[in-house]
């Protein structure tokens, strides 16, 4: 049976995990964001091709961070 210290700290652990875990999706949503405005915009060709690389680094980071909480 759990302690009610350890109750605690369990909660307080799962809040910052939350906290953690929205903040990087939120950064995430923004960079989202920002690609998709410089992939639309009428930049230079060479602004494209680096926000659809950008992109493409962000989906792989995207699957092994799923791959790795699969594996957990």
């Amino acid at each position: 049976m759990l302690k009610v210290a350890d109750a605690k700290a369990l909660r307080r652990f799962k809040t910052h995990w939350q906290d953690a875990l929205g903040c990087v999706l939120t950064s995430d949503h923004m960079l989202g964001e920002r690609l998709h405005r410089l992939e639309g915009c009428s930049a230079a060709g060479s602004i494209q091709r680096l926000a659809k690389r950008l992109r493409a680094l962000e989906e792989t980071k995207d699957r092994q961070v799923a791959n790795f909480t699969r594996m957990d």
